[in-house]
């Protein structure tokens, strides 16, 4: 069994020809309750992509075969627009997750915003990770940002922290 969330049905048509394969209208995967809408083409003469994802109300579950770390529960929504070529991709997400558990976090919200662009060899872009009210092996928080720009192939990273700390 791929996911224990019920059902999955596939609506919607792929069409490939001349080496690209693409949606007419968005494609949409149903899992149980969750969505995930798949919109755009890939072009596998050019090796090119232009592909827009967005996932709506789906169990943490679905995250965890795209993310590193145990999630435990919760529930997602998400974009993901991938653009460029195959091998060097930009691309833009963002993840909103509310009450989750990953490993020994439980989670109010976290919040995922990035922006990643590579031209020739070199990699720009930022990623920025908010988390809401919480608790970690019995400690509570408030609210903290991990933040990480990428200038030039360098990153810098940054947090902030509100109310009490860890």
């Amino acid at each position: 069994k791929l996911f224990n969330q019920g059902e999955i049905s596939l609506h919607g048509f792929f069409n490939y020809s001349d080496s690209t394969i693409s949606t007419y209208s968005p494609v949409i995967f149903l899992v149980g309750e969750s969505y995930l809408t798949i919109n755009g083409k890939g072009d596998f003469r050019n090796n090119s992509v232009d592909v827009l994802l967005d996932l709506e109300k789906a169990n943490i579950e679905l995250i965890n075969n795209f993310l590193p770390g145990n999630f435990v529960s919760g529930e997602a929504t998400g974009r993901l627009n991938v653009s460029g070529n195959f091998k060097k991709p930009s691309v833009i997400a963002e993840l909103s997750c509310e009450n989750i558990i990953i490993d020994e976090f439980n989670l109010e919200s976290l919040d995922l915003n990035s922006q990643i662009f590579i031209q020739d060899s070199t990699i720009n872009g930022f990623t920025d990770i908010k988390s809401g009210k919480g608790k970690w092996k019995g400690r509570q928080f408030d609210s903290g940002t991990v933040y990480g720009v990428l200038k030039n192939n360098s990153i810098i990273f940054g947090y902030s922290s509100m109310g009490k700390n860890l």
